[in-house]
Parts: structure tokens; sequence; C-alpha cells
């Protein structure tokens, strides 16, 4: 099963980034105020202010659940980073659509569309089914949750949010358990975050164990005309606090039998949020880094190269607890531990030792500290 999207933003502290997620109502997705620049050597420079960039249709074949083939619409979109003055080391867009094995009702193929979100600063990305035409728009928070919002070009008011605090929010994620899981209400009251107790005219849960236990599906009671209808996940172990939600606002009107709703939370159900995508061929020492590793091995250096590491964004530990198990042995060679934030941080390596991490599973990418990167 895939893991979460982690996110390599600064893990704050309980309280920090409470606006993004503290209820039902606010959890609409990341801070999307940002603003675009370069940074080359540390000096800022003029950047790119456009939208993200959002590649063209394309399709994606899923097997049927009649044997056949379901051909969908198909579109990768860049997420926009709000990183208050930190870097990112960059990677380009995915190259193509992943094999799926998710099943689609061959009567669904025209009102759905699959959707993937990528970041310009890590390989790979997530993918979400979606009503076909709606429109997209990706964010990740400074807090380090991100999320993406669907709308109806039709009826703007008509929308489908999906939001992942990403272990960021602890609060956040603790109060949103406690209130989206009925039976966990006492335990966030006792966490020392009151859950928001929510009126559900439908609740049920995946399964009775393992991560279907900790999935379920809602319907809440209709306000001024919509009804708000999801699935949420939860995960809670030794690293902390992660919650998950795609809900949808729908209007009470002109709805049409068998629309493509249900398929769309059971697709969230079925991966406990959106489904990961891991872009394998992208290397993990960077174009930067690569180059000062061949001049120092022409010249014939002796010293160390100082490199910064970001973590895998699906990694289920924290920085500290990586350093002090997986990468204790190094732990001396560290020069900022809070790199570019929550995921990273700098060491001084030898050119051998570069090779050797970035060759771990839970290394996502090594460069210089002072690469090319965008700041948002």
């Amino acid at each position: 099963m895939n893991k979460k999207w982690m996110v390599s933003a600064a893990l704050l502290p309980v309280f920090a980034g409470m606006f993004f997620f503290v209820s039902h109502s606010a959890a609409q997705g990341p801070d999307q105020q940002a603003e675009t620049k370069n940074v080359v050597h540390g000096r800022v420079v003029p950047g790119d202010q456009d939208k993200p960039v959002t590649s063209p249709v394309k399709t994606i074949d899923f097997p049927g659940t009649n044997g056949g083939k379901v051909q969908l619409p198909f579109q990768m979109i860049e997420a926009e980073l709000s990183l208050d003055e930190r870097t990112r080391a960059v990677n380009s867009q995915p190259s193509s659509p992943p094999v799926m094995s998710y099943k689609i009702p061959p009567k669904k193929k025209d009102m759905l569309q699959a959707v993937m979100v990528y970041r310009s600063d890590m390989a790979g990305g997530y993918m979400l089914l979606a009503p076909a035409g709606w429109q997209a728009s990706a964010t990740v928070g400074a807090n380090g949750s991100f999320g993406v919002t669907f709308s109806d070009p039709n009826n703007k008011e008509q929308t489908l949010n999906y939001s992942d605090t990403a272990g960021s929010c602890q609060g956040c994620a603790i109060t949103n358990i406690g209130s989206y899981f009925p039976d966990q209400a006492k335990w966030a009251d006792e966490q020392g975050f009151t859950a928001d107790l929510l009126s559900f005219k439908e609740w049920s849960q995946a399964g009775k164990s393992g991560q279907d236990a900790r999935t379920a599906s809602y319907r809440t009671e209709p306000e001024e005309g919509y009804d708000n209808k999801g699935a949420v996940y939860y995960q809670r172990d030794s690293a902390g606090y992660l919650f998950r939600k795609l809900e949808f606002k729908l209007s009470n009107k002109n709805r049409t039998p068998g629309d493509p709703f249900d398929t769309i939370l059971d697709f969230f159900k079925t991966y406990h949020g959106a489904l990961v995508m891991e872009e394998n061929n992208s290397p993990k020492i960077l174009q930067a880094l690569q180059k000062e590793m061949d001049q120092y091995m022409k010249n014939k250096r002796t010293d160390k190269i100082e490199v910064s590491i970001m973590l895998r964004h699906d990694l289920n530990i924290s920085k500290e607890q990586f350093i002090k198990t997986e990468f204790s042995s190094y732990q001396d060679s560290i020069t900022n531990e809070k790199g570019f934030g929550g995921y990273s941080f700098f060491a001084k390596l030898t050119p051998d030792e570069i090779i050797e991490i970035s060759q771990w599973n839970s290394v996502s990418s090594l460069s210089v500290p002072d690469d090319v990167v965008s700041v948002w």
C-alpha cells in the first residue's frame, strides 16, 4: 500500500499553522498567498509569477469492472509552494501516467478525469480522480500541509477539496481525528484539543481493522442547498499524527442518477488518501552536486563537500528521528540541521559517502546548498 505524500516543509510546533486544519469548515486547503522568487547562490532575483504549469490533457488507462479497458482524461498540475524564504532543489514534471490497477465502471467513463499533482522540488506526485471538466488548483502550505481544490466551471460553489496535514500541524490533525471519528473524540480531548462535534447524516467505516478502521465516509446535514459528502483517513503512530480528507460540496438541485462522486470517494478509500506515485528514474544526486563532485575528483581534493540532503516526502518518521537512527553514523558531519525545512538538512560528506547515502530508500535527493531553487 502506498504511503502518504509527506512534504519536506518544516514540522512546526503543535500550535503552528492551526489556521489550516482547525475544523471541517477551515480545512479547505493550504495557504495560497505566495510570491515567487528565485535564489541563485543566496541572491534573490526576479522570478516567474505565472500560475503553475498545467500539462496538456493526455489519457490514462484503467481496467474496467467488466474486464475491459476504461480510458480517462489525464492531466498533471504543478502545486504552488508556500515556503517563505526557504530553498528547494528543482525537479522537472513527471514524464508519463502510471499503470493503474483500480477498476472503473465503464458507465462512468465520461464522468471522470484523473489528475496528478506534482511539485517542482521533488520527484513523483500524487493522483486523485475528479469529475470530468472540473478545474484544479493545488498548493503546499508553509506549515507543510498540502491539498488540491477542484471546482465545477458551471457552478463555482460546487467543489471537491483534498487536504493532508502531512505530519506538520499535530494539533490540526488531532482536532480533525476527533471531529470526524466519533470514537476518537474523547482521545482528542485528552490530548488537549476539543473535537468539533459534527452532525452526520451518514457515517460508516471502511472496515474493522488496519487502515480501513481509520478510514470513513460521511455526509453531513445539508446547509443552504448544499451537501457535504466525503471520506477521511487518519494515521496515529510514534512518528505523530496526520489527517487526510476528500470532501465534495454539492448542490441539492439537478443531481443526476449514476453520478461519479461515489467512485471518486471509493478511490480515496482504496488508497487511504491520494495515490502516491514515485518517479523512480529521477537521479538523486542533482546536477549542481554532480558537477561539484566531478571537480572534486578532477582536482584530487581531500576535503569534504557540503551537501543538502532531502528526505523522501512519504517518510514516516521525523527528520530528527532519521538523524538519530539511520543517519547516526554521520551525525558529526551535520553542519545545519534546519536545512531547507522539516525534511532537509546539510552535512559535509566525501563523494563516496554521498554516493552511498544516495542509494538509501529514505533519501529523495542531494544537492549543494546554493543550488538554483524556487522560493515561495
